[in-house]
């Protein structure tokens, strides 16, 4: 019962931020390894906090660029 909460408390924090907050923030937030996040994430969700972050900025991206609003690329990785 209380993964499912961490879990959530997880999933809404990467959310609100649009995907923008560090894992390691989780960490603090929650008082839980990176390593014990992501096993909890793949059991739970099927994947890891982080591919979770990546899925919410593109989803950031994918909705302005509908949009045709102007984006930077800051936030990807490349």
């Amino acid at each position: 019962q209380l993964q499912n909460v961490v879990v959530y408390v997880c999933v809404n924090s990467l959310r609100s931020t649009s995907g923008l907050m560090p894992i390691s923030d989780l960490e603090h937030k929650t008082g839980y390894s990176r390593r014990y996040l992501e096993i909890l994430f793949k059991n739970h969700i099927g994947f890891s906090p982080k591919t979770l972050a990546t899925m919410f900025r593109f989803q950031k991206f994918y909705r302005k660029w509908a949009q045709g609003r102007r984006f930077e690329l800051r936030w990807f990785p490349f």
